[in-house]
Protein backbone atom coordinates (compact mmCIF):
# COMPACT_ATOMS: atom_id res chain seq x y z
CA UNK A 1 0.00 0.00 0.00
CA UNK A 2 1.56 3.89 -1.08
CA UNK A 3 1.67 6.08 1.59
CA UNK A 4 -0.21 9.30 0.55
CA UNK A 5 2.27 11.45 2.75
CA UNK A 6 5.59 10.01 1.32
CA UNK A 7 4.62 7.73 -1.37
CA UNK A 8 7.03 5.14 -0.04
CA UNK A 9 5.48 1.37 -0.17
CA UNK A 10 4.47 -0.41 2.80
CA UNK A 11 2.47 -3.77 3.26
CA UNK A 12 -0.69 -4.34 2.35
CA UNK A 13 -1.91 -5.11 6.30
CA UNK A 14 0.77 -2.01 7.38
CA UNK A 15 -1.22 0.80 9.75
CA UNK A 16 1.45 3.16 10.43
CA UNK A 17 4.10 4.47 6.95
CA UNK A 18 7.72 2.62 8.13
CA UNK A 19 9.15 5.94 6.80
CA UNK A 20 7.58 8.80 7.83
CA UNK A 21 5.43 7.24 10.64
CA UNK A 22 2.07 8.79 9.29
CA UNK A 23 -1.50 6.44 9.54
CA UNK A 24 -2.35 5.24 6.19
CA UNK A 25 -5.65 5.51 5.05
CA UNK A 26 -7.55 2.74 3.44
CA UNK A 27 -10.77 4.27 2.81
CA UNK A 28 -10.02 4.75 -1.12
CA UNK A 29 -9.57 1.50 -1.55
CA UNK A 30 -12.98 0.52 -3.47
CA UNK A 31 -12.85 3.39 -5.13
CA UNK A 32 -9.85 2.31 -6.87
CA UNK A 33 -10.80 -0.96 -7.79
CA UNK A 34 -14.16 -0.27 -9.11
CA UNK A 35 -11.59 2.50 -11.62
CA UNK A 36 -9.41 -0.30 -12.56
CA UNK A 37 -12.08 -2.70 -13.29
CA UNK A 38 -13.93 -0.28 -15.72
CA UNK A 39 -10.79 0.53 -17.01
CA UNK A 40 -10.34 -2.90 -18.04
CA UNK A 41 -13.82 -3.62 -19.05
CA UNK A 42 -13.69 -0.31 -21.78
CA UNK A 43 -10.38 -0.18 -23.55
CA UNK A 44 -9.15 3.04 -25.38
CA UNK A 45 -10.22 3.10 -29.15
CA UNK A 46 -7.89 3.01 -31.59
CA UNK A 47 -4.65 1.00 -31.91
CA UNK A 48 -3.86 -1.95 -29.97
CA UNK A 49 -4.23 -5.73 -30.33
CA UNK A 50 -7.74 -5.38 -32.47
CA UNK A 51 -6.34 -3.45 -35.24
CA UNK A 52 -3.40 -5.95 -35.30
CA UNK A 53 -5.70 -9.30 -35.37
CA UNK A 54 -8.22 -7.25 -38.37
CA UNK A 55 -4.67 -7.16 -40.50
CA UNK A 56 -3.38 -10.93 -39.93
CA UNK A 57 -7.40 -11.82 -41.00
CA UNK A 58 -7.32 -9.91 -44.36
CA UNK A 59 -3.31 -11.55 -45.52
CA UNK A 60 -5.34 -14.80 -44.19
CA UNK A 61 -8.01 -14.39 -47.16
CA UNK A 62 -5.92 -13.53 -49.74
CA UNK A 63 -3.46 -15.96 -49.37
CA UNK A 64 -6.24 -18.27 -49.27
CA UNK A 65 -7.78 -16.80 -52.67
CA UNK A 66 -4.25 -17.05 -54.24
CA UNK A 67 -4.48 -20.55 -53.17
CA UNK A 68 -7.63 -21.39 -54.76
CA UNK A 69 -6.83 -20.10 -58.21
CA UNK A 70 -3.48 -21.88 -58.28
CA UNK A 71 -5.47 -25.40 -57.88
CA UNK A 72 -8.01 -24.65 -60.60
CA UNK A 73 -5.49 -23.45 -63.12
CA UNK A 74 -3.53 -26.87 -62.02
CA UNK A 75 -7.08 -28.61 -62.92
CA UNK A 76 -7.37 -27.04 -65.74
CA UNK A 77 -4.01 -28.31 -67.32
CA UNK A 78 -4.43 -31.74 -66.06
CA UNK A 79 -7.42 -31.93 -67.50
CA UNK A 80 -6.66 -31.08 -71.39
CA UNK A 81 -3.10 -33.05 -70.62
CA UNK A 82 -5.26 -35.74 -70.05
CA UNK A 83 -7.51 -35.29 -73.03
CA UNK A 84 -4.37 -35.25 -75.18
CA UNK A 85 -2.89 -38.19 -73.60
CA UNK A 86 -6.92 -39.73 -74.46
CA UNK A 87 -6.80 -38.43 -77.99
CA UNK A 88 -3.56 -40.47 -78.66
CA UNK A 89 -4.09 -43.33 -76.57
CA UNK A 90 -6.62 -44.06 -79.67
CA UNK A 91 -4.26 -44.65 -81.71
CA UNK A 92 -1.93 -46.50 -79.45
CA UNK A 93 1.17 -45.23 -77.30
CA UNK A 94 2.48 -41.83 -77.59
CA UNK A 95 5.34 -40.75 -76.07
CA UNK A 96 6.24 -36.98 -75.68
CA UNK A 97 10.16 -35.37 -75.70
CA UNK A 98 11.55 -31.96 -77.16
CA UNK A 99 11.71 -31.53 -80.70
CA UNK A 100 15.20 -30.56 -82.08
CA UNK A 101 14.43 -31.31 -85.54
CA UNK A 102 11.83 -29.08 -85.84
CA UNK A 103 10.05 -32.59 -87.32
CA UNK A 104 5.99 -32.21 -86.58
CA UNK A 105 3.51 -33.88 -87.65
CA UNK A 106 0.32 -32.14 -89.08
CA UNK A 107 -2.68 -34.25 -88.52
CA UNK A 108 -3.74 -34.70 -85.39
CA UNK A 109 -7.03 -35.45 -85.40
CA UNK A 110 -7.72 -39.62 -84.75
CA UNK A 111 -10.39 -40.18 -87.49
CA UNK A 112 -8.11 -38.19 -90.32
CA UNK A 113 -6.68 -40.28 -92.94
CA UNK A 114 -2.95 -39.78 -93.52
CA UNK A 115 -0.13 -40.07 -95.18
CA UNK A 116 2.36 -42.03 -92.55
CA UNK A 117 6.18 -42.55 -92.09
CA UNK A 118 5.84 -46.13 -91.68
CA UNK A 119 9.06 -47.48 -89.60
CA UNK A 120 8.20 -50.87 -88.45
CA UNK A 121 5.46 -53.52 -87.85
CA UNK A 122 5.47 -55.94 -84.42
CA UNK A 123 2.93 -58.35 -83.27
CA UNK A 124 2.52 -56.29 -79.80
CA UNK A 125 2.07 -52.68 -79.14
CA UNK A 126 4.97 -53.47 -76.41
CA UNK A 127 7.29 -54.17 -78.83
CA UNK A 128 6.89 -50.63 -80.57
CA UNK A 129 8.64 -48.88 -77.74
CA UNK A 130 11.97 -48.69 -78.94
CA UNK A 131 11.06 -47.67 -82.17
CA UNK A 132 9.35 -45.01 -80.61
CA UNK A 133 11.74 -43.76 -78.21
CA UNK A 134 14.50 -44.11 -81.16
CA UNK A 135 12.14 -41.73 -83.19
CA UNK A 136 11.27 -39.44 -80.06
CA UNK A 137 15.22 -38.82 -79.80
CA UNK A 138 15.54 -37.89 -83.68
CA UNK A 139 12.98 -34.94 -83.84
CA UNK A 140 10.04 -37.14 -84.21
CA UNK A 141 7.98 -35.98 -81.08
CA UNK A 142 4.63 -37.17 -82.18
CA UNK A 143 5.86 -41.12 -83.01
CA UNK A 144 2.92 -43.16 -82.04
CA UNK A 145 1.47 -46.32 -82.66
CA UNK A 146 -1.17 -47.32 -84.74
CA UNK A 147 -2.99 -50.75 -84.90
CA UNK A 148 -2.81 -51.91 -88.46
CA UNK A 149 -6.53 -53.16 -88.69
CA UNK A 150 -7.72 -49.90 -87.84
CA UNK A 151 -6.65 -48.36 -91.81
CA UNK A 152 -7.94 -49.70 -94.80
CA UNK A 153 -4.09 -49.77 -96.35
CA UNK A 154 -2.08 -50.91 -93.10
CA UNK A 155 -3.13 -54.62 -93.21
CA UNK A 156 -5.16 -56.51 -90.97
CA UNK A 157 -2.28 -57.98 -88.33
CA UNK A 158 0.07 -55.88 -85.83
CA UNK A 159 1.05 -52.29 -84.81
CA UNK A 160 2.73 -50.19 -87.06
CA UNK A 161 5.12 -47.47 -85.97
CA UNK A 162 4.20 -44.68 -87.43
CA UNK A 163 6.96 -41.58 -87.09
CA UNK A 164 4.39 -38.71 -88.12
CA UNK A 165 1.47 -38.53 -90.01
CA UNK A 166 0.60 -35.46 -92.47
CA UNK A 167 -1.74 -34.11 -94.91
CA UNK A 168 0.05 -34.59 -98.36
CA UNK A 169 2.17 -37.37 -99.23
CA UNK A 170 4.90 -33.93 -100.08
CA UNK A 171 5.27 -33.24 -96.61
CA UNK A 172 5.48 -37.00 -95.25
CA UNK A 173 8.37 -37.35 -97.87
CA UNK A 174 10.15 -34.12 -97.17
CA UNK A 175 10.62 -35.96 -93.86
CA UNK A 176 11.39 -38.78 -94.84
CA UNK A 177 14.95 -38.77 -95.42
CA UNK A 178 15.44 -38.60 -92.13
CA UNK A 179 13.42 -41.09 -90.62
CA UNK A 180 15.47 -43.15 -92.93
CA UNK A 181 18.61 -42.55 -90.93
CA UNK A 182 17.23 -44.60 -88.36
CA UNK A 183 15.44 -46.79 -89.88
CA UNK A 184 16.72 -47.76 -93.51
CA UNK A 185 13.37 -49.47 -94.23
CA UNK A 186 10.60 -46.52 -93.55
CA UNK A 187 8.69 -45.47 -96.37
CA UNK A 188 5.47 -43.09 -96.91
CA UNK A 189 2.04 -45.31 -96.99
CA UNK A 190 -1.69 -43.53 -97.58
CA UNK A 191 -3.47 -44.64 -94.47
CA UNK A 192 -7.14 -44.57 -96.08
CA UNK A 193 -10.05 -43.96 -93.96
CA UNK A 194 -10.73 -45.30 -90.43
CA UNK A 195 -12.21 -48.53 -90.74
CA UNK A 196 -15.93 -48.22 -88.95
CA UNK A 197 -17.17 -50.18 -85.86
CA UNK A 198 -18.58 -52.22 -88.40
CA UNK A 199 -15.70 -53.30 -90.22
CA UNK A 200 -14.25 -53.92 -87.08
CA UNK A 201 -16.22 -56.90 -85.88
CA UNK A 202 -16.69 -58.16 -88.92
CA UNK A 203 -19.83 -56.43 -90.56
CA UNK A 204 -18.32 -55.33 -94.29
CA UNK A 205 -19.61 -54.40 -97.30
CA UNK A 206 -18.24 -56.40 -100.58
CA UNK A 207 -16.56 -53.17 -101.01
CA UNK A 208 -14.67 -53.02 -97.56
CA UNK A 209 -14.36 -57.38 -98.24
CA UNK A 210 -12.41 -56.32 -101.22
CA UNK A 211 -10.22 -53.94 -99.28
CA UNK A 212 -9.29 -56.86 -96.40
CA UNK A 213 -8.36 -59.16 -99.33
CA UNK A 214 -5.70 -56.82 -100.96
CA UNK A 215 -4.50 -56.45 -97.62
CA UNK A 216 -4.13 -59.78 -96.88
CA UNK A 217 -1.89 -59.91 -99.72
CA UNK A 218 -0.17 -56.65 -98.51
CA UNK A 219 0.09 -58.95 -94.94
CA UNK A 220 1.75 -61.76 -97.14
CA UNK A 221 4.24 -59.56 -99.03
CA UNK A 222 5.29 -57.78 -95.82
CA UNK A 223 6.01 -60.88 -93.95
CA UNK A 224 8.37 -62.41 -96.99
CA UNK A 225 10.14 -58.59 -96.84
CA UNK A 226 10.61 -59.08 -93.18
CA UNK A 227 11.92 -62.65 -93.13
CA UNK A 228 14.41 -60.75 -96.35
CA UNK A 229 15.62 -58.40 -93.47
CA UNK A 230 16.13 -61.15 -91.06
CA UNK A 231 18.41 -62.86 -94.11
CA UNK A 232 20.56 -59.61 -94.88
CA UNK A 233 21.49 -58.78 -91.14
CA UNK A 234 22.56 -62.56 -91.52
CA UNK A 235 25.18 -61.64 -94.44
CA UNK A 236 22.61 -63.82 -96.41
CA UNK A 237 22.36 -60.93 -99.48
CA UNK A 238 21.13 -63.18 -102.26
CA UNK A 239 18.49 -64.33 -100.39
CA UNK A 240 17.31 -61.37 -98.85
CA UNK A 241 16.94 -60.47 -102.32
CA UNK A 242 15.48 -63.44 -103.47
CA UNK A 243 12.75 -63.20 -100.58
CA UNK A 244 12.05 -59.81 -101.93
CA UNK A 245 11.61 -60.68 -105.07
CA UNK A 246 8.27 -63.41 -103.45
CA UNK A 247 6.70 -60.24 -102.22
CA UNK A 248 6.81 -58.61 -105.11
CA UNK A 249 5.11 -61.55 -106.74
CA UNK A 250 2.45 -61.23 -104.14
CA UNK A 251 2.26 -57.81 -104.68
CA UNK A 252 3.66 -56.31 -107.87
CA UNK A 253 1.62 -52.54 -108.38
CA UNK A 254 2.85 -51.90 -104.61
CA UNK A 255 5.08 -49.38 -104.92
CA UNK A 256 6.41 -49.70 -101.54
CA UNK A 257 7.64 -53.22 -102.20
CA UNK A 258 9.06 -51.98 -105.61
CA UNK A 259 11.34 -49.88 -103.43
CA UNK A 260 11.89 -53.14 -101.08
CA UNK A 261 13.09 -55.16 -103.99
CA UNK A 262 15.77 -52.45 -105.15
CA UNK A 263 17.25 -51.52 -101.45
CA UNK A 264 17.67 -55.21 -101.05
CA UNK A 265 19.21 -55.79 -104.72
CA UNK A 266 21.58 -53.05 -104.05
CA UNK A 267 23.41 -55.29 -101.49
CA UNK A 268 23.81 -57.94 -103.80
CA UNK A 269 27.93 -58.19 -105.19
CA UNK A 270 29.03 -56.05 -108.04
CA UNK A 271 30.10 -58.49 -110.00
CA UNK A 272 33.79 -57.56 -112.20
CA UNK A 273 34.10 -60.85 -113.48
CA UNK A 274 30.73 -60.32 -114.94
CA UNK A 275 31.69 -58.93 -118.29
CA UNK A 276 28.60 -56.75 -119.16
CA UNK A 277 29.37 -54.93 -116.07
CA UNK A 278 32.58 -53.60 -117.90
CA UNK A 279 32.13 -49.82 -118.74
CA UNK A 280 35.11 -50.06 -121.21
CA UNK A 281 38.04 -52.03 -121.93
CA UNK A 282 41.32 -51.37 -123.74
CA UNK A 283 44.65 -52.60 -124.58
CA UNK A 284 47.50 -50.23 -124.09
CA UNK A 285 50.01 -51.84 -127.00
CA UNK A 286 49.54 -53.69 -129.87
CA UNK A 287 50.08 -57.28 -129.59
CA UNK A 288 50.21 -59.45 -132.32
CA UNK A 289 49.08 -62.70 -130.99
CA UNK A 290 45.74 -64.81 -130.81
CA UNK A 291 47.62 -66.16 -127.36
CA UNK A 292 47.01 -62.42 -125.61
CA UNK A 293 43.66 -61.76 -124.34
CA UNK A 294 41.75 -61.30 -121.20
CA UNK A 295 38.95 -63.83 -119.95
CA UNK A 296 35.60 -63.59 -117.67
CA UNK A 297 33.89 -65.34 -115.44
CA UNK A 298 36.34 -68.85 -115.46
CA UNK A 299 36.20 -71.41 -113.45
CA UNK A 300 40.20 -72.49 -112.95
CA UNK A 301 42.29 -73.84 -110.01
CA UNK A 302 45.06 -72.61 -109.24
CA UNK A 303 48.84 -73.64 -108.12
CA UNK A 304 48.22 -75.14 -105.26
CA UNK A 305 45.35 -77.39 -106.24
CA UNK A 306 42.54 -74.87 -105.26
CA UNK A 307 39.47 -73.72 -107.07
CA UNK A 308 39.30 -70.30 -108.24
CA UNK A 309 35.75 -69.67 -109.78
CA UNK A 310 34.46 -66.48 -111.65
CA UNK A 311 37.85 -65.44 -112.17
CA UNK A 312 38.90 -63.01 -114.62
CA UNK A 313 42.56 -64.27 -116.28
CA UNK A 314 44.97 -62.23 -118.30
CA UNK A 315 46.62 -64.52 -121.08
CA UNK A 316 49.63 -63.16 -122.65
CA UNK A 317 52.41 -63.95 -125.26
CA UNK A 318 54.82 -61.27 -124.96
CA UNK A 319 58.86 -60.40 -125.20
CA UNK A 320 58.67 -57.47 -123.18
CA UNK A 321 57.74 -56.60 -119.60
CA UNK A 322 54.68 -54.38 -120.67
CA UNK A 323 51.42 -53.07 -119.22
CA UNK A 324 48.52 -55.21 -121.57
CA UNK A 325 44.75 -54.59 -120.29
CA UNK A 326 43.01 -51.29 -119.18
CA UNK A 327 39.45 -52.22 -117.54
CA UNK A 328 37.21 -50.07 -116.01
CA UNK A 329 33.82 -49.97 -114.08
CA UNK A 330 31.32 -47.38 -112.91
CA UNK A 331 30.03 -47.77 -109.26
CA UNK A 332 28.87 -44.77 -108.96
CA UNK A 333 29.64 -44.56 -105.28
CA UNK A 334 26.92 -47.07 -104.19
CA UNK A 335 29.81 -49.58 -102.38
CA UNK A 336 32.37 -49.84 -99.89
CA UNK A 337 34.60 -52.16 -100.09
CA UNK A 338 36.36 -54.57 -103.29
CA UNK A 339 37.93 -57.53 -102.80
CA UNK A 340 39.13 -60.61 -104.51
CA UNK A 341 42.07 -63.91 -104.63
CA UNK A 342 44.86 -63.39 -107.08
CA UNK A 343 46.18 -66.19 -108.12
CA UNK A 344 48.93 -68.21 -110.71
CA UNK A 345 47.37 -70.85 -113.20
CA UNK A 346 48.04 -74.39 -112.35
CA UNK A 347 49.32 -74.95 -115.63
CA UNK A 348 51.48 -71.90 -115.27
CA UNK A 349 53.32 -72.62 -111.87
CA UNK A 350 56.84 -73.00 -113.36
CA UNK A 351 56.86 -69.76 -115.52
CA UNK A 352 59.08 -67.22 -112.98
CA UNK A 353 57.49 -63.98 -114.10
CA UNK A 354 53.30 -64.30 -114.93
CA UNK A 355 52.81 -60.65 -114.39
CA UNK A 356 50.78 -58.16 -111.79
CA UNK A 357 47.68 -55.69 -111.18
CA UNK A 358 46.75 -52.89 -110.13
CA UNK A 359 43.25 -51.07 -108.78
CA UNK A 360 42.40 -47.29 -109.25
CA UNK A 361 39.78 -45.81 -107.49
CA UNK A 362 38.56 -42.49 -109.29
CA UNK A 363 42.18 -42.07 -110.74
CA UNK A 364 44.38 -42.95 -107.22
CA UNK A 365 46.11 -46.12 -107.37
CA UNK A 366 44.32 -48.56 -104.15
CA UNK A 367 46.15 -51.71 -104.29
CA UNK A 368 49.21 -53.43 -106.45
CA UNK A 369 49.21 -57.11 -106.36
CA UNK A 370 52.40 -59.48 -105.67
CA UNK A 371 54.24 -60.45 -109.06
CA UNK A 372 52.64 -63.85 -109.63
CA UNK A 373 55.52 -66.53 -110.76
CA UNK A 374 57.03 -69.47 -109.25
CA UNK A 375 55.90 -70.60 -105.28
CA UNK A 376 53.66 -67.36 -105.36
CA UNK A 377 50.43 -68.88 -103.90
CA UNK A 378 46.90 -67.52 -103.69
CA UNK A 379 46.60 -63.72 -102.21
CA UNK A 380 43.03 -62.40 -100.36
CA UNK A 381 42.94 -59.18 -100.70
CA UNK A 382 40.57 -56.49 -99.59
CA UNK A 383 40.58 -52.94 -100.57
CA UNK A 384 38.54 -49.68 -98.97
CA UNK A 385 36.44 -48.15 -102.11
CA UNK A 386 34.02 -45.99 -100.01
CA UNK A 387 33.23 -43.05 -101.79
CA UNK A 388 34.94 -44.41 -105.32
CA UNK A 389 32.61 -43.70 -108.12
CA UNK A 390 35.02 -45.73 -110.96
CA UNK A 391 37.44 -48.32 -111.00
CA UNK A 392 40.32 -49.27 -113.22
CA UNK A 393 42.30 -52.46 -113.06
CA UNK A 394 45.02 -52.42 -115.32
CA UNK A 395 46.57 -55.90 -115.73
CA UNK A 396 50.70 -56.04 -116.38
CA UNK A 397 52.69 -59.20 -118.12
CA UNK A 398 56.68 -59.57 -117.59
CA UNK A 399 56.92 -63.02 -119.51
CA UNK A 400 60.29 -61.87 -121.25
CA UNK A 401 60.88 -65.68 -122.77
CA UNK A 402 58.22 -65.33 -125.43
CA UNK A 403 56.36 -68.40 -123.76
CA UNK A 404 52.67 -68.38 -122.98
CA UNK A 405 51.54 -67.43 -119.11
CA UNK A 406 48.60 -66.25 -117.43
CA UNK A 407 47.40 -64.93 -114.05
CA UNK A 408 44.15 -64.01 -112.52
CA UNK A 409 41.58 -62.64 -109.77
CA UNK A 410 39.44 -65.11 -108.41
CA UNK A 411 35.50 -63.91 -107.21
CA UNK A 412 36.45 -60.27 -107.78
CA UNK A 413 33.62 -58.20 -106.65
CA UNK A 414 32.76 -54.87 -104.49
CA UNK A 415 30.11 -54.92 -102.26
CA UNK A 416 27.81 -52.48 -99.61
CA UNK A 417 28.51 -52.53 -95.90
CA UNK A 418 25.33 -54.12 -93.73
CA UNK A 419 24.83 -51.68 -91.08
Amino acid sequence: MLCKNCGAMNDDDARFCEVCGAAIDYSDLSGQSNGSQHQANNPPQGGGQPKKNSEIAIIVGVLLTVLVIVIIIISIVVARSQSRRDESNSWGLTVSGENSSGLQSDVHGTETAFYGIICGRYSSKEETEKDINALIGAGFTDAVYCTASKWENFGTNGYLVVAGRYSSEQLANANLEVAKKYFQNAYVLYSGERVTEASDSGLTTSSATATNNDSEHNSEAMKYLKDAENALKEGNRQTAYDLATEALKISPDDEYVKEQVSYFESYLPFEFYNEKNVLSQKTTEEVDSIYTYLSFGMNEKSNNGKSMPNSILAHYYIGSACKVFSVTYHLDYDYDVLSGVGFVLDDYQDVENNGYFKIYGDGKELFTSKKYGVNVLPEDFSVNIKGVSTIVIEFYGENENYNMSAFGVSNLVALKNID
